[in-house]
């Protein structure tokens, strides 16, 4: 699932970029680049290719938002020949990992979240790999950081011994 940025679908492929780019923009600090992280490739609704670069990306939230979950009718979206999400590194706090998704004969359809913003919801796809790298330092490093954020909103402080 896409979250999408505002409550209208696109309707053609620059539409289709550009929201995909705003929802990004609210999760995530892009380093200085020049444009989109997003590409579209062919013509809307049949995408050939749907490319989005994460690489050097800042994770700018100090907690997730909530799960999309989409609500109320669908209706047909768009269908992408290829897909492919790179991220080299992608940053949370002062920690890293490596991300790449790729995936081929997607289709997809427009939905509305319980907050009225526009989703793409997955409904097929053909075949696809996922990878992601992170050092063992950066693992812990991140899931202490998450911990403590949760921790504190309960009142509870974490505190590690080495």
């Amino acid at each position: 699932m896409f979250p999408l940025a505002g409550k209208e679908f696109p309707s053609n492929s620059d539409e289709l970029c550009r929201s995909i780019q705003d929802a990004l923009e609210e999760v995530l600090a892009f380093p200085g680049k020049d444009g989109s992280a997003v590409n579209v490739e062919g013509s809307f609704p049949k995408i050939r290719k749907l490319k989005i670069d994460l690489s050097g990306a800042r994770i700018n939230v100090t907690e997730p938002p909530p799960q999309p979950k989409p609500k109320g009718k669908r209706t047909p979206g768009i269908t992408l020949d290829k897909l492919d999400i790179a991220g080299h590194p992608i940053f949370y706090e002062k920690n890293k990992a490596d991300l790449g998704l790729s995936a081929r004969g997607l289709s997809f359809d427009f939905a509305h979240g319980a907050d009225g913003n526009a989703l793409l919801v997955l409904t097929d796809a053909q075949d696809g790999t996922i990878e992601v790298k992170i050092s063992k330092d950066d693992l812990q490093a991140m899931l202490l950081s998450i911990a403590s954020a949760a921790a504190k909103q309960q009142g509870v402080t974490i505190h590690t011994f080495r």
